[in-house]
Parts: structure tokens; sequence; C-alpha cells
């Protein structure tokens, strides 16, 4: 969405002044604890694909934006999200933590 791409572009401002040659990206997808209501003909059937589109899709736009090189960006997913904070918004659920390393 509009709110997630803003971010996006803030961590690629960010990420532009490090060097994309050595820097190794893993984007790790979540989703909700809702049960994801399947859709015919689609590619996502449970929340595991659809936390590992979320992570590819992140992946994919900083490889196009230039920050991440496709070599070094890994992208996973882990389903629905577990934390030890039930009460945590099912929004803040629904995310992509990058991990950066060298």
């Amino acid at each position: 969405n509009s709110q997630g791409k803003g971010m996006l572009e803030k961590v690629i401002a960010e990420l532009s002044l490090l060097n994309a040659n050595d820097l190794k990206v893993e984007c790790i997808g979540y989703a909700d604890p809702d049960i994801f209501r399947e859709t015919e003909g689609k590619d996502i059937r449970n929340n595991l694909d659809l936390s590992v589109m979320r992570a590819s899709t992140v992946a994919q736009y900083l490889i196009k934006s230039g920050v991440a090189k496709d070599k070094n960006c890994l992208a996973s997913g882990v389903g629905a999200a577990k934390e030890r904070n039930l009460e945590k918004a099912k929004e803040a659920k629904r995310r992509v933590e990058i991990i950066l390393s060298y």
C-alpha cells in the first residue's frame, strides 16, 4: 500500500548511502494469525504463502531500486506472526523485517 511504499522509500534513501555490492539483505515476511481465505486462481493459498509473497515483493523492490544486489538479497516467510504481545494490532503483524549485514 502507499504507506508501506513510503516507508520503503525512506529505507532505500538510507541504504543508498551504503555499498550495495557488499550488503547482504534478508527480508522476512509475516502475516497475521487469521486464517487466509483462499481465492480461486491465485498463487496465495495460506498465511505462509502470503508471508513469502510479502517478503519477495519487498526484496524485488529493493533490488530494482539498486540498493540491494540480486545475489545478496534473500526473501523468506514464516507465516502467521507469533508474538509475545498478543494484543499487538493485526496490522503490525502484517510486516516485512529487513535485516542487513556485511
